[in-house]
């Protein structure tokens, strides 16, 4: 089996993309559909998982920065 490009045979590409809004704002719902490339290529809906990403805080550089270990 040939790996994606870029990829090593047998593993696996990973893509993470994060949308922040200016303020707060409640999401009543989500929904995922296959993400698909100019060539035709798709990547399925059940391989798309969605995460809720925390924050914290750093005083010393004054800006809120993806929480390393989300509780």
């Amino acid at each position: 089996m040939a790996g994606a490009e870029g990829c090593a045979v047998w593993s696996v590409p990973a893509a993470q993309i994060v949308f922040r809004a200016d303020s707060e704002m409640e999401a009543r719902s989500i929904e995922v559909s296959p993400l698909k490339g100019a060539n035709g290529a798709a990547f399925p809906a059940e391989n798309i998982h969605l995460r809720r990403v925390a924050y914290i805080h750093l005083s010393v550089r004054k800006k809120d920065y993806p929480d390393p270990l989300p509780r």
